[in-house]
């Protein structure tokens, strides 16, 4: 063999594990193009990427001596070369053939990867799949007479081979530019701290080193998170081949759709939410598609369509299941809680909709009338929100009865490494993560006894004439109070997890940190209201709150009308489209006064505003405070020197003692996203804007509507509404 040509042993390994992962990712291509042929047989380009995926682990096997491989492939190359010649046509069992071939050329590939062996086991045969391909070939398409369709296991994948080669949690491609940018910032890094060492630390350029330091820290940060990071493409293409044989099994005839395929999420994150999301594609077609005679009774198409909808949203990933089935019936979901024993009459006779629908991620619940090899035995939607909950995130379900169910997964960018608010309260320091954080608010001493309202017992505080529930962050933790509301001002942080807005009520804000997450010990996990631990700049432990379990906790119950599939009625579907791009013609924007030349006629005032998901928080500081480096003004914050931006030349005209607003600001550049402090003379407030479609000839730049007066979006803030303000113009 020519094996046999190496004596060195590790030479050969190195070749096996790239033809393993070279040859895993050729399967993955392999049976998207088989499912995708089903639906197109006359497409040649399919059939010719099937082919060369055969083809090249057929010549690579018998480079390295794997018998078996190379006896599959070869055959399984025949059948496609009858297909491309146009001997044989394409039909269901073709293409279960073809997918049966699949799936044994990967079986074998774990085989290798585990055992370094093609397999010895009494069911490593694989004769009658090389009969079939062969009669495939000769009979023009005729099955072989003992082809089950349901051969495949649930997921699509041979039941004895594991669902992903070992070698694939180990590797990860990452495009070159990133690991040359990668080197560049390792080589700034060393130049700043050869300069570092031979300071003083009381030298005048050791505040442009710490500076220069600090950025280049943050940048190489951000590119080794975009190394770890992936698009959700990886994972959504198993589902194809998935729902075709879990429609088939059922009786269904179902479409998969999909939308963010590009977006990216870190490696560790995909990997976690795979579970949860194969199971919530796999109830969507068993529970939530019906047959096709029910469908076109109903006046639906009797094709039934499922669709995987990713996009980020407020720092998070939001993966989105949404089907066009029968929906959730509210009443058949509080009938089988009270038949078993869940709840009372009298508690579903008080039951919203929305909590009614939290009643299938019970330990055990299942409304199915039946058990089968997919469903019906209660085990599922509680393990989907466990498992997606261990990483931070959360599960939301939406359903309307006869127009369909939406599973939304939410979950942090990346596990490491978290943008955060650290908070006081009771003489502590606890974390609040910024991905659910909308805004703050404080309020003074004196507005304080006449802030709060009371409804019952319910505490709330009136926000832009809104009602907001509050929880006090002291008395939900049992920790010792400091004063009375009436002699000390406060802090609301509003939060939003999972559809609950509320105010958190803390004692002071510390400081805005990037976090390095850290696990909990099964006792501190127990309690049910922290989420990890950290360890501060400052040195200190803190917890990290997990605000959706604050809020239930203290018995923040959600609106009763929540649901954004409201949006999908006929007639608003210029809407739609530029909400599913991910932005939204409303949105929250920071406002402040300006009165630079340019920002208005003749240097007048003029607002101009920025999105508020860019605005950490806002600060106002002693003039004092304020540092130069290098002829820039910089602000110690949060242990790191904060460069600042005076568009307006505020401080030049500011007297000594006076106080200067900072807006901390977070803003995008071309690799990572730097922290910086804008400098304002006045802010105007918090509003939601009406974006304008853009007009050139009107004015270079982006404008929205605020309070009915024109407002200038700032411009190195205004990337994400480029989009937005090209779609309203094609609305338009």
């Amino acid at each position: 063999m020519v094996r046999g040509r190496w004596p060195d042993k590790g030479i050969v390994d190195e070749l096996t594990k790239e033809f393993l992962a070279e040859s895993q990712e050729g399967l993955e291509r392999m049976e998207l193009c088989v499912t995708e042929l089903e639906k197109r047989p006359g497409d040649r380009e399919l059939v010719s990427e099937i082919f060369r995926t055969v083809h090249t682990i057929k010549g690579t096997t018998s480079f390295l001596g794997f018998d078996r491989l190379q006896a599959l492939a070869h055959t399984g190359e025949s059948l496609l070369v009858a297909l491309r010649d146009g001997k044989i046509a394409v039909t269901s069992e073709l293409i279960g053939g073809l997918l049966d071939l699949r799936d044994r050329l990967r079986e074998i590939l774990c085989l290798i990867e585990i055992t370094g062996t093609e397999g010895a086991r009494s069911t490593d045969d694989d004769r009658e799949l090389l009969a079939l391909l062969a009669r495939l070939k000769a009979a023009n398409g005729e099955p072989f007479p003992n082809e089950d369709p349901a051969f495949q296991g649930r997921d699509g994948v041979h039941a004895d081979c594991p669902n992903d080669l070992p070698s694939k949690d180990r590797t990860l491609r990452i495009d070159v530019d990133v690991l040359n940018r990668m080197m560049d910032l390792v080589g700034e890094l060393v130049l700043t701290r050869n300069q570092i060492l031979q300071s003083a630390p009381g030298a005048h350029t050791f505040p442009d080193l710490a500076l220069r330091l600090s950025n280049v820290t943050s940048e190489l940060r951000e590119s080794v998170r975009q190394a770890r990071m992936q698009s959700l493409g990886h994972l959504f293409g198993k589902f194809p081949r998935m729902v075709r044989d879990l429609a088939t099994a059922c009786g269904r005839n179902v479409r998969i759709e999909f939308e963010g395929q590009e977006t990216r999420l870190d490696k560790t994150l995909l990997e976690a939410i795979r579970g949860p999301l194969t199971h919530a594609v796999r109830n969507s077609v068993d529970h939530g598609i019906e047959p096709p005679e029910t469908r076109v009774l109903e006046g639906k198409p009797a094709e039934g369509v499922v669709r995987l909808r990713a996009f980020r949203h407020n720092g998070s990933i939001v993966i989105e299941v949404i089907d066009d089935g029968a929906g959730i019936s509210t009443e058949r979901v509080l009938a089988k809680a009270i038949e078993g024993g869940l709840m009372t009459p009298e508690q579903a006779s008080s039951t919203t909709e929305r909590e009614a629908l939290q009643m299938i991620f019970v330990a055990g619940f299942s409304t199915a009338k039946k058990v089968t090899n997919v469903s019906g035995r209660g085990v599922g939607m509680d393990v989907v929100r466990a498992n997606v909950e261990k990483v931070g995130g959360s599960v939301e379900v939406e359903s309307r009865a006869g127009l369909g169910t939406t599973v939304r997964l939410r979950v942090p960018l990346t596990l490491a490494i978290i943008p955060a608010l650290v908070v006081e309260s009771g003489g502590q320091s606890f974390v609040l993560p910024q991905s659910s954080l909308i805004e703050l608010v404080y309020v003074p001493p004196r507005d304080a006894p006449a802030a709060i309202e009371r409804i019952g017992t319910t505490e709330l505080y009136r926000l832009r004439e809104e009602l907001l529930p509050l929880v006090w962050l002291d008395r939900l933790l049992e920790l010792e109070r400091r004063a009375s509301t009436e002699q000390r001002g406060f802090y609301v942080a509003v939060l939003e997890p999972e559809g609950l807005r509320f105010g958190l009520v803390v004692d002071d804000l510390r400081a805005s940190e990037e976090i390095v997450v850290k696990p909990l010990s099964g006792v501190l996990g127990d309690i049910g209201l922290f989420s990890g631990a950290t360890v501060l700049g400052s040195g200190t432990l803190a917890m990290i709150l997990d605000v959706a379990a604050a809020g239930a906790r203290a018995g923040i119950r959600p609106p009763a009308n929540t649901s954004t599939m409201a949006n999908t009625e006929p007639g608003q579907g210029d809407t739609a489209r530029v909400e599913e791009s991910g932005f939204a013609a409303e949105r929250s924007m920071v406002i402040y006064e300006s009165r630079r030349p340019g920002s208005g006629q003749g240097g007048n005032q003029a607002w101009i505003g920025i999105p508020l998901s860019a605005v950490e928080r806002i600060e106002r500081v002693p003039l004092s405070s304020i540092e130069y480096a290098g002829g820039r003004a910089v602000l110690q914050c949060g242990g790191e020197l904060l460069p600042l931006q005076d568009d307006d030349a505020v401080l030049p005209d500011m007297e000594a003692g006076a106080m200067v607003t900072v807006l901390i600001c977070v803003r995008p550049e071309a690799h990572t996203m730097r922290r910086v402090g804008m400098v304002v003379r006045r802010v105007l407030g918090i509003s939601t804007s009406t974006l304008l479609a853009a007009n050139e000839e009107l004015y270079q730049g982006h404008l929205a509507m605020v309070d009915n007066r024109v407002t200038t979006v700032h411009r190195e803030f205004a990337r994400d509404l480029r989009v937005a303000a090209a779609i309203l113009q094609e609305v338009a």
